[in-house]
Order: structure tokens, then C-alpha cells, then sequence
């Protein structure tokens, strides 16, 4: 049996420092992923979570979900709050032959953020999260959310820091960031591809005049936002 406590689990979902959106004020339901370093069979096993705070410590959950080879996957509804430290063990017959990671989970809300200047890192001073639970996407990790944002066009100074500590202070979660403002744009640019009005907008690289006088979007701007 010594053998099977060999066994590593290494989580890639969710990642370091990810913000997760609470599904109503209490909690939120985390999506684990994760891969093993060896095949575990997958009759008699169980996935159990446990959500770690520096003042308080919830006993094992129970997550739905499967092994598959190497492959593990399952979801688990989690406490609002955080950052907590993810604690996720595979178990067969009783005995843990698994066990895996991350040091900083949060339960809380998730803003995607779009727009003009000040949503984009235009801003002439940098600014920094002084609760530092509010955590940015860039696309394949997430980090402590100060100046610049990844994903949007600048590189100084946002409003972001301060709006989610803003929300942080209000409703003691972690704050998720997705940044994607481009500068100097005008909501016209944010349309679908195709919606049309009266006139351009400043910068015209964006959308195109049609052939009865009306302009319309090309939506790369509003894809980007979906994407």
C-alpha cells in the first residue's frame, strides 16, 4: 500500500490565485481538474475537497465527478470567501492514494471589464490592490490584480484596483478581473459585428461605411469582450 500514497495529483483547475463566481452569497461551485502521475483505477474511489482559511478550516467535501486513467475531473460547491487553500484527495476503499493542491482559491465575483481609457491602463499613475484579494486573468494564469491589467491595451494605470477593493471591502470576497478596454474607443466600436448608426466614430479602423451612408461595427472589439 505504500505504492499507492506515491501517487501526485496535479490540479489545473482551478489555477493559482483564480476567482471563482459565487452562485448566490454563501457559495459557489468550483470545476477540479486535475491529472495523476500513475493510472488509478476507478472502482471504489471517491474525490473529496477541503477549503482552507487562515482562521478556519471546513471538514472534507464530497465532489462529484470520475477518474479516468491519469485523468480526474469533478465539481465541488465551495464557501464564499477565500483566498482559501484547495485541499483535494483521491481515496479507495478508505485509504488516500492521492492527494494535490492550490494555495489560493477565491469564492467571490468576477468582472469582466471593457471600455475606453480608464478601463485600459491609460491612466497616467499606476495603481495597487491594497486588500490583495483581487486577482487578474491573462489569459492562462492569474495574478494580484495591480496595474497594468493584462488584456487591455495600456500599460499604466486602470481603475480597477480601487473599484475591487471597493467590492472586496464591501462583501468580503475575492474580486476576478477579465481586462479588456481598448483606449480611446467609443461604445459604437463595442457593437456586434453589423450594427449600424448615423455616424464614425474617432478612430474608424474598427467599423466601416456602408454603401447607403450608414456605418456599422466589425465586431472585432465586441468578439474580443465575448471571447
Amino acid at each position: 500500500t505504500s505504492a499507492l500514497h506515491a501517487v501526485d495529483l496535479t490540479l489545473t483547475s482551478p489555477l493559482d490565485y483564480q476567482v471563482v463566481q459565487r452562485s448566490s452569497p454563501g457559495k459557489g461551485l468550483v470545476r477540479i481538474v486535475g491529472e495523476l502521475s500513475e493510472d488509478v483505477a476507478a472502482a471504489d474511489t471517491s474525490i473529496e475537497a477541503k477549503f482552507v482559511g487562515e482562521k478556519n478550516e471546513d471538514g472534507w467535501l464530497r465532489a462529484g465527478g470520475s477518474i479516468s486513467g491519469k485523468k480526474l475531473s469533478g465539481t465541488v460547491e465551495a464557501p464564499a470567501g477565500g483566498w482559501w487553500k484547495l485541499e483535494v484527495r483521491v481515496s479507495r476503499g478508505g485509504k488516500e492514494v492521492a492527494h494535490g493542491s492550490v494555495a489560493h482559491v477565491g469564492i467571490g465575483e468576477v468582472f469582466v471589464i471593457a471600455g475606453q481609457s480608464n478601463s485600459a491602463n491609460h491612466g497616467a499613475e499606476k495603481q495597487t490592490t491594497k486588500t490583495r484579494r483581487v486577482a487578474s486573468f491573462d489569459g492562462k494564469a492569474w495574478h494580484i490584480a495591480d496595474d497594468p491589467q493584462p488584456g487591455a491595451s495600456g500599460g499604466g494605470g486602470s481603475l480597477v484596483p480601487a473599484f475591487a477593493d471597493a467590492v472586496v471591502s464591501k462583501e468580503n470576497v475575492p474580486v476576478g478581473i477579465l481586462a479588456c478596454g481598448i483606449g480611446a474607443t467609443s461604445v459604437r466600436e463595442w457593437l456586434p459585428k453589423g450594427a449600424t448608426f448615423p455616424n464614425p466614430p474617432t478612430i474608424e479602423s474598427r467599423v466601416e461605411k456602408l454603401a447607403n451612408g450608414a456605418w456599422a461595427s466589425k465586431g472585432t472589439a465586441y468578439d474580443a469582450f465575448i471571447a
